[in-house]
């Protein structure tokens, strides 16, 4: 298996923002995230986000009047992540660290996993050590938010993708392979990124798991010994989930 190697969080990481704002619906994920607070009757003062990135989720929050921890494994999205914050004129601590070592007791009202980065939880050792290190880490009564893709019908995609903006243009093409028996998600990418009339190539490589909605509500509450509050649409609390995309919320028993 080819190492895994992810430009878009390390030396492309001051582009990660300009592309994200076209293809990720950062403001449904607010919504959603404060609605499922109000639905099931929480109110949480401290929370934690899991691979906070640039900090888009944590800056919003902390806004808001929450107490926030952000944790992310690259060091460049948390130079970023703390420029933001600073420039928000917002506290928050920023920490570099693995979503599956956490070192939490019972410190957290709320923890976050949005963007499917749960996702990256390949092997059941890995998706144990979220869940328990996520159980730790919150109070009892506590809630936790993740997102997952539970489909992956193609065989094989190749896709093109491009944002452009202020003298800046990033091109990534994408080819995926599914491995349907191993439930793993193979994405090769190669970035073109256009400035000041340069281009550069930069190529990743990286792999998910697709997770079926009762597999992993059934390693909520079997690994976490957490309570299911709600198995959701992404991003709706109104309408019937049926997929491909779920959020769950999820509460510390």
């Amino acid at each position: 298996m080819s190492t895994v190697r992810e430009p878009e969080y390390h030396e492309l990481s001051k582009y990660y923002d300009l592309i994200n704002q076209k293809y990720v619906p950062y403001e449904k994920h607010f919504t959603f995230i404060e609605g499922a607070l109000g639905k099931y009757g929480k109110k949480p003062h401290r929370i934690l986000d899991l691979a906070c990135g640039t900090g888009t989720h944590s800056v919003y929050f902390a806004r808001n009047g929450y107490e926030v921890v952000g944790v992310d494994l690259s060091d460049d999205m948390l130079e970023i992540a703390r420029e933001k914050a600073r420039s928000a004129v917002v506290q928050i601590k920023f920490l570099q660290g693995d979503m599956r070592d956490l070192h939490f007791d019972k410190e957290f009202d709320c923890s976050l996993c949005i963007n499917q980065s749960a996702m990256y939880c390949l092997t059941y050792s890995d998706i144990s050590a979220l869940l328990v290190g996520v159980k730790n880490s919150l109070k009892e009564g506590g809630v936790f938010i993740m997102d997952f893709l539970s489909k992956y019908d193609e065989g094989e995609f190749t896709g093109k993708e491009w944002v452009e903006s202020e003298g800046v243009r990033v091109e990534c093409i994408r080819e995926e392979t599914y491995d349907k028996a191993n439930q793993i998600l193979t994405d090769k990418t190669t970035y073109f990124v256009t400035e000041d009339n340069l281009t550069r190539r930069f190529e990743g490589y990286s792999q998910t798991r697709i997770f079926y909605p009762q597999e992993m509500l059934s390693y909520l509450k079997g690994i976490g010994g957490f309570k299911i509050l709600g198995l959701h649409e992404c991003w709706s609390l109104e309408e019937e989930p049926v997929g491909p995309y779920f959020a769950v919320v999820a509460e510390r028993a």
